[in-house]
Order: structure tokens, then sequence, then C-alpha cells
């Protein structure tokens, strides 16, 4: 009898050494979120600072309130160890999103903090003042003056003076509409957006990217010819090329993306030619071609019909030190797929380009045939937001931009997504219900041997 309770004892102290043992949900305060609150207009996006602290392992969930497709929020890093750890909280809007306030939730399992974001409608365009046109004074002749009859024999003259003439004013020159320099987004405006909630990810083959993160200078690869800057603090600017430098060869595009101009505009604006540089992957290892655009009376970038002077793009950014390099035998990226922003541990907006004397900024990629998309461009740029240099859970960075309208690409692997706090649940409860099964055979085990002593004794 007093061997079966100590089996018992066994038993029971076997299952306390499980639930020890067994992960517990981690406490965490998410403490601060810093601005608490914004105010844009359709088409515009808020970041906030998101601060919590830990202990253990603890991972963030977004919540917008009232729900609206048109509005994502994401956090840059999702889940931490760390017991005092911050993060970027990102909220984009589209200009179809509808004026109202809307409350992003940021909670952990016990705690959570809110940020509200106040959409209101943009303000009403310019208006257009008309010059009205000045006529001119109609010119009166005055009446012949006769001159009264003497005694002298001789009539002087009849006198009509010269009538006085009025110039006319010259034409007024009607200045172009505000509406081509107001297209140009400024880059500042585009960081601002933040990261959008879904996108294409391009994995970047070269392995010297993987120490890129967090980019905070102009990080190039060993092998690629793409150097990556950072976009915060930049600006993009347009100028005519130099003389003695080449420009690219000129791409033969088919179906071209829409894509809007970014950064400062250049004087007359609406008379100028724009080489767009991307990076054609349908010849082996890629090469930078040229896309000239030009700007309509709307200041959407169209098929240039005239010849207008030339402008190049310039990033008015850190100093490029970095060798040019010429594009290697391999394509840059691996084929690309989707992937959430809820995925990405790491994130911070980049420009890619490519060094030497133009610095060529990189608008967009010519899809490698071997991708099997069904569109022949993706847009780094000029696409309402701006790149970004991202890490996943596992595997190398890449660049991380919006899904263009249409495209069909396949979703990103399993291993890439990160666990939402239901599966952690149910994780920590798998583990636990093991390790009480483990404990309950041992115990077991104990009391089968010290009965078997028993009975021999």
């Amino acid at each position: 009898m007093q061997r079966s309770r100590w089996g018992l004892r066994a038993v029971v102290l076997w299952c306390l050494v499980g639930l020890a043992v067994a992960p517990q949900p981690a406490r965490a305060a998410v403490t601060a979120i810093t601005p608490s609150r914004a105010q844009v207009t359709p088409g515009q996006g808020a970041s906030a600072r998101v601060s919590v602290q830990a202990a253990g392992v603890t991972c963030l969930e977004v919540r917008v309130t009232p729900e609206e497709p048109t509005v994502g929020a994401s956090v840059a890093r999702r889940c931490s160890d760390e017991a005092s750890w911050t993060t970027g909280l990102s909220v984009s809007t589209t200009s179809d999103t509808p004026p109202d306030t809307y409350v992003v939730e940021v909670r952990d399992r016990e705690s959570s903090a809110t940020f509200r974001l106040d959409v209101v409608p943009p303000p009403p365009p310019p208006t257009t003042t008309t010059t009205a046109t000045t006529i001119p004074p109609t010119t009166t002749v005055p009446p012949t003056t006769t001159a009264p009859t003497t005694t002298t024999t001789t009539e002087p003259p009849t006198t009509i003076p010269e009538p006085t003439t009025t110039a006319p004013p010259e034409p007024t020159t009607t200045a172009p509409a505000p509406a081509v320099d107001a297209a140009f987004a400024s880059l500042g405006a585009l960081v601002d957006k933040g990261i959008p909630s879904e996108g294409i990810f391009l994995p970047l083959v070269d392995p010297a990217y993987r120490v890129c993160l967090p980019l905070t200078k102009p990080c190039a690869g060993r092998d690629s010819a793409i150097v990556l800057v950072p976009a915060r603090g930049a600006e993009i600017g347009w100028a005519e090329p130099p003389e003695d430098v080449r420009p690219p060869p000129a791409l033969a595009a088919g179906h071209v993306p829409a894509l809007a101009p970014v950064g400062v505009p250049p004087p007359d604006a609406a008379v100028r030619t724009y080489v767009l540089f991307v990076l054609d992957l349908t010849t082996p290892g890629g090469r930078v071609a040229a896309l000239a655009r030009g700007l309509d009376e709307r200041g959407a970038m169209t098929a240039p019909t005239e010849e207008h002077p030339v402008v190049v793009p310039t990033v008015e950014a850190l100093e490029v030190t970095e060798r040019p390099a010429a594009p290697g035998s391999t394509t840059p990226f691996a084929r690309p797929y989707r992937l959430r922003s809820a995925a990405l541990t790491e994130a911070s907006p980049a420009l890619p380009l490519v060094a030497g004397p133009l610095r060529q900024l990189l608008f967009a990629v010519r899809a490698d045939p071997a991708w099997d998309l069904n569109r022949e461009f993706l847009p780094l740029l000029g696409n309402g937001s701006v790149p970004y240099l991202v890490r996943g859970p596992t595997g190398p960075p890449g660049l991380f931009v919006p899904v263009p309208p249409g495209l069909d690409a396949p979703p990103g692997p399993a291993d890439q997504r990160a666990p939402d706090a239901a599966e952690e649940g149910a994780s920590a409860v798998r583990v636990a219900g093991l390790a009480l099964a483990i404990a309950a055979v041992l115990g077991g085990i104990a009391v089968l041997v010290r009965r078997r002593g028993a009975f021999r004794s």
C-alpha cells in the first residue's frame, strides 16, 4: 500500500514537471503607440511606433474598426522574445477610402493599445481665374471745324486733327495647368504611407544583401548590379543627362503599366520626355534599358508624342561610392510570389539603382520569362508606393512592392507565413499535452517496477 502511494506521488510529480516545462503564454503589455492619432486624405497613409514589454516570446495582432477593405494596417516586426522592444505600425488608405475615423487596435493576448486614423475629404481643387479680354477703346474722329466768315477774301484751310490711336494690349500668356506639377508624388509622402498589407516579394539571390537590414546606408551586392539606397530622407529629381554619358538602349516595350511621376517636377514639366530605367530580365543576367514616357494634360505618364528635351531621374541622398557593377550571368531575383506584410520580420523603404555615371534608378522590372507571369512588368516606383527591402521569417531578403492590378502570382510558401495567436496557443497546448502523456507513462512504469519488486520479496 505504501509503495502504491509512492507510485501515485511519482505520477503527480511528473505531471507537475510537465506543466512546468510546457511553454507558458507570454505576459505582455502594449505600452504605447506614438503618435496615437493622425489625419490623412484618401490615398495617404500614416505610421507610428509601438512599444511592447513582455516576459517571453510575444506576437502582435492588428485590427481595424470599422472594417474597410481599402484600409490596411500592419506592424513591421510582429513577434519578439525581447523583454522590451518596439516596432513600426503602418496604416494605408486608397483613393476609394471613405472619410471616417478608423481605430487601429494593436494587441497581444492580454493587452492592447489603439491608434486613430482620421480620413478627411481632400481639399477642393484650386479655382482657375479666367483673365478677361481687354477691348481697346474705339477711336473717335472729331468733327471738321470750319472757320467763321471774315472780311478777308482768303479762307484759311480747314484743320483736321490727327486721330489718337491706342495700341491694343499684349495677349495674356496663360500659365500651364497646375495639374501637371501636382501629379508628382514626393518620395517623402510615399514613405509616410507605410508598407502595403499585401505585396509581391522578389527574393534577392545574392547573399551579400543578407546584411543590409536595417538599411541605414547604401548597400550593394557582390555579384549583382543593384545598389539599395535608403528612401527615407531622400528625394528624386529630374535633370538633363550629361552629354558625355551614353544612354542605355531603348526598350521596345509591349504593354506598359500605368505609372505616375515621382519626385520634384523639372521646369516645364509638361514638355519633357522622361526616361525611366528598367531592369530587363528577358536577357540572361539582365540589363538596364530605357523606357521613354511623356505627360498628358492631367499629369499621367503616356507615350511621348513630340521631340521634347530628355530628363532622367536623379537621387538626392547619401553618397553612393560602391563600384559600378555590370549585371551578372544570373538573374538577381528569384521567382516572385505574393506575401502579406504580417509575415515580415524587418522592413526598410529602399530605392534600387545601378551605380554608375547616371545612378540609374529602377522604376520597374521586366519579368523573367521563366517566372511565367501574366504581366510583362513589375513596377517598383510610380505605382503609388515605394519598394521595401524586407526579411521574412526564413529565407533571403528581397524587395516588397504592391501587387499590380490583374497580376496572377502564386502565394508564398507556408513557412514564410507567421503563425497567428490561435496557432501559437494550439502549439502550446499540444506541447503541454505531450509532456503530461510522457509524465503519465513514466509514472506508470515506476509503479509497475515497484509492484514487481514487492511481489518478488
